[in-house]
């Protein structure tokens, strides 16, 4: 008796905690809802996408948080081909998730998922003082941008000359 007790209490308890940690993966469509996010005023998704091809792999980038895939099909090539070879795609997709506890206590998350239900990310930088943008900035700021070794290396030293710094603070933009 003793053994069928338990392995009927175990099977109801895993049965059970299935069914409770079920989720549905194809959401039932939601009604539009009628209010706005205020704080980007009708920015577009982004539309940015480029080839990262260095050291054998070719890695698809997308502005909007979401990556090494072009919307349909994987484009994280390793190794890289020559065009007209077959490609092998070692990823499908991945993408930027941030989260972080405010001073309530609630999680906050910005976590793009195959881009299937909104948008987290938006192009551009925020007005510092209303945590605001607008759609100008948006499309203004959709695109990728190269930075190469050099670059960075230049930029470190600025940073470090004390002439440089006090001519940024002295002319300094606010955005």
């Amino acid at each position: 008796m003793s053994k069928l007790n338990y392995w009927s209490t175990l099977f109801l308890a895993l049965a059970c905690g299935t069914v409770m940690n079920a989720r549905n993966l194809h959401p039932v469509k939601k009604e539009a809802k009628t209010t706005k996010n205020n704080y980007r005023n009708d920015c577009t998704a982004s539309r940015s996408e480029t080839d990262l091809n260095i050291n054998n792999v070719r890695a698809h980038l997308r502005a909007g948080g979401d990556m090494w895939w072009n919307g349909d099909q994987a484009m994280y090539i390793v190794p890289n081909v020559l065009p007209g070879q077959e490609e092998v795609s070692s990823l499908f997709s991945g993408a930027i998730w941030l989260g972080a506890y405010d001073d309530g206590g609630n999680l906050i998350m910005a976590a793009q998922t195959y881009r299937n239900e909104g948008n987290d990310y938006w192009s551009g930088p925020l007005d510092p003082n209303l945590g605001t943008t607008d759609a100008a900035t948006c499309e203004s700021w959709d695109k990728h941008f190269e930075v190469r070794g050099a670059d960075i290396t230049a930029l470190r030293e600025d940073m470090l000359d004390p002439r440089i710094r006090v001519f940024r603070i002295l002319h300094q933009k606010d955005y």
